[in-house]
């Protein structure tokens, strides 16, 4: 049996490094680019608002009728979804984001996990998720195996 080889790129080098170091880590991941940033307070404008792992604990205002992604990364989340349906409606359940970031090796869990809502009315509801699983065999420490993050509905 000939042995598996791969080349890597510096490049590659450099993601893969990042990617085991943020899994390795005691925070989550946070994918900046699957996130709309968003100052606390201000509406956003724009069809989709995506929150994420850095959006965790924030409130986040968004207009009537907006769509609202929420992307966690790290694997395994398990989304509650809504606390006030009738303000924010999840639409359907969670999809894994394709392809898998570069370097996110098998077992990692570094593949992004979309979660879509529809904010309904003007009101507040929080969005949570909860995972026991940081990784293959690895249990969540800590705040790691919770999020939140609040959606404050404004009129459209």
């Amino acid at each position: 049996m000939k042995p598996f080889v791969v080349a890597v790129t510096a490049a590659g080098a450099i993601s893969l490094a990042t990617v085991l170091t943020g899994c390795a880590s005691s925070t989550p991941i946070s994918v900046s680019s699957q996130s709309t940033p968003v100052t606390p307070g201000t509406p956003t404008t724009g069809a989709v608002v995506k929150v994420g792992a850095s959006d965790k604990g924030r409130t986040v205002t968004v207009h009537q009728g907006q769509r609202v992604a929420l992307v966690l990364t790290g694997g395994y989340w398990q989304v509650q979804g809504s606390s006030a349906p009738a303000v924010v409606r999840q639409d359907g359940g969670s999809s894994y984001l394709s392809p898998s970031p570069a370097g996110c090796a098998p077992g990692v869990g570094c593949r992004p996990q979309e979660t879509d809502f529809t904010a309904l009315t003007v009101g507040t509801a929080k969005l949570t998720a909860s995972r026991t699983s940081c990784g293959e065999a690895r249990r969540c420490t800590g705040d790691q195996g919770s999020y939140a993050v609040t959606i404050n509905v404004t009129a459209g």
